[in-house]
């Protein structure tokens, strides 16, 4: 195995390491509740477009005019309360740990990425590294955070570090910045959508993370 100091494991956030599906599709329902007067109902169909867009961006497609205001209200509205952890995953983290450094690059704010780590009784500092939006003026599928990201754990060289997501930006971020990468395929994408991309590895299950350490 290789010294644990020369491996780098960065992780996509949402849809990666944590579900946080409940709590943006309510965000969203709040967030439209309180500025617009009225209650939607998503069906599957449109929870799915929820997860995979930025607020901002949907909101000034929906309800142009009034995206700032509504992008505004979703980020106050957020609650940590319904987030959860994929299965297995604290146990796998410490084992890739042991293998080497890991780290997090989400385009998530900052005090929702500490929110929803505390409501799941994770420590931020156990994470060798933690890159959110406000690190980097771009976001993925752009590979400036990954950068950022590797940038401060300047000791690992690209060939030593892997990205884990469950988006096509994810994939197409970590292409970008010359890193192998992973596809998690138990997040908000089908895995066809991410076969298309050819991940270096497609994990069907959190359990699978754990070949890393092998590589």
């Amino acid at each position: 195995m290789k010294n644990a100091q020369d491996r780098l494991f960065l992780f996509d956030l949402d849809g990666t390491l944590l579900d946080t599906k409940a709590s943006i599709v309510n965000a969203y329902r709040r967030a439209i509740e309180t500025v617009l007067g009225y209650r939607i109902l998503p069906d599957d169909n449109h929870q799915e477009d929820l997860l995979r867009r930025r607020p901002l961006e949907y909101f000034a497609q929906h309800y142009p005019g009034k995206e700032v205001e509504l992008a505004n209200s979703y980020s106050s509205l957020y609650e940590s309360s319904e987030v959860k952890a994929f299965p297995s995953l604290s146990p796998i983290l410490r084992s890739l740990k042991d293998a080497g450094l890991i780290g997090i690059v989400t385009n998530k704010a900052r005090a929702r990425v500490e929110m929803d780590l505390e409501e799941i009784g994770w420590k931020a500092d156990f994470f060798d590294v933690i890159v959110t939006a406000e690190n980097t003026e771009a976001r993925k599928p752009d590979p400036a955070p990954i950068i950022f990201a590797m940038t401060e754990l300047h000791q690992v060289s690209r060939e030593n570090t892997w990205y884990i997501g469950d988006g096509p930006h994810d994939i197409q971020a970590a292409r970008s910045a010359g890193l192998k990468c992973a596809a998690a395929c138990w997040g908000y994408y089908r895995r066809e959508e991410l076969a298309v991309l050819n991940p270096d590895l497609l994990f069907s299950s959190t359990e699978h993370l754990l070949k890393l350490a092998d590589l």
